[in-house]
């Protein structure tokens, strides 16, 4: 579990970085870095779910 605490800066940096290339407001920036970064946890507990899905019912 601890592992995905190292998701959370990279989340933010990324999501500032692509965000900083779309707009040149701070409001702008921040608005869509955090609409982003929004998506993107979304969809890493996604895929977390479908792997831990699939874990669960394919027991080796």
């Amino acid at each position: 579990m601890t592992h995905f605490l190292y998701a959370i800066p990279l989340v933010l940096a990324f999501s500032f970085c692509y965000a900083g290339t779309r707009h040149e407001e701070m409001p702008a920036v921040a608005r869509h870095a955090v609409h982003f970064a929004g998506w993107t946890v979304f969809f890493m507990v996604f895929v977390v779910l479908i792997v831990e899905t699939i874990v669960r019912f394919v027991k080796v």
